[in-house]
């Protein structure tokens, strides 16, 4: 959708033309306000967003919200695994650092027996 601002510069003009206005300085204030109108109406087609636009936007932060949920599921999942693992982990070193402590008294006691 475009938006355009027109200039009558024929209606402009004549009120110049009126005020005493020298025709050189209306040629050149006509000119200048066809560029201004021109400028502006550029910034209006490029930058300025419809609500087409907007309900664009609104759709795609809704499939980027839902992707955050999922990967947020995912990382939940996977944290709790690891913490599981983690748990392993650690109840597998007690249980080695015990065999290595028994291992040892063991030891203790067999070179007492036969020294």
């Amino acid at each position: 959708m475009n938006t355009t601002i027109t200039l009558d510069t024929y209606d402009y003009a004549k009120k110049l033309k009126k005020a005493n206005v020298p025709e050189a300085q209306i040629e050149v204030e006509i000119e200048r306000d066809k560029d201004r109108t021109q400028a502006i109406n550029s910034l209006l087609n490029n930058n300025i967003a419809t609500k087409h636009d907007i309900a664009l936007v609104q759709h795609d932060i809704a499939l980027v919200r839902k992707d955050i949920e999922i990967v947020k599921a995912d990382l939940t999942k996977e944290i709790e695994i690891l913490r599981r693992d983690i748990t392993w982990i650690k109840i597998g070193g007690s249980i080695i650092g015990g065999i290595i402590v028994l291992g040892f008294t063991i030891l203790g006691l067999l070179i007492t027996l036969f020294h």
